[in-house]
């Protein structure tokens, strides 16, 4: 549904989006939006915010280590069991190494 009707900015700029287009686009008063000029015209979209506390994750060195364990081989038969193991242990990083090197030097 393509609909164009006029908005009158205030004189300090803001605008208020008509409650049809808040209610068809779940736009509350806590909804924060990012904008793209583009072919004349202003494109309104719903930001993707990310927690501070969650930052790290999208850090450029986090997403590369995710790429990485994407495309690493996969250790055959490691079972649940071991993965529990891997998870109890004091030291999950080194007993995923030593079931590593067991399932690769057996």
């Amino acid at each position: 549904m393509v609909t164009e009707r006029p908005i009158t900015l205030d004189k300090d700029g803001a605008m208020t989006l008509p409650k049809v287009v808040r209610t068809a686009l779940h736009i509350t008063d806590r909804t924060q939006l990012t904008y793209e000029i583009r072919d004349g015209g202003v494109l309104l979209r719903p930001a993707i915010v990310i927690p501070q506390e969650d930052a790290w994750a999208y850090t450029p060195e986090e997403s590369a280590a995710i790429e990485r364990a994407l495309h690493s081989p996969v250790v055959p038969g490691v079972t649940d069991e071991d993965l529990a193991a891997i998870a109890a242990a004091d030291d999950p990083e080194q007993a995923a190494r030593a079931l590593i090197a067991r399932r690769l030097h057996a």
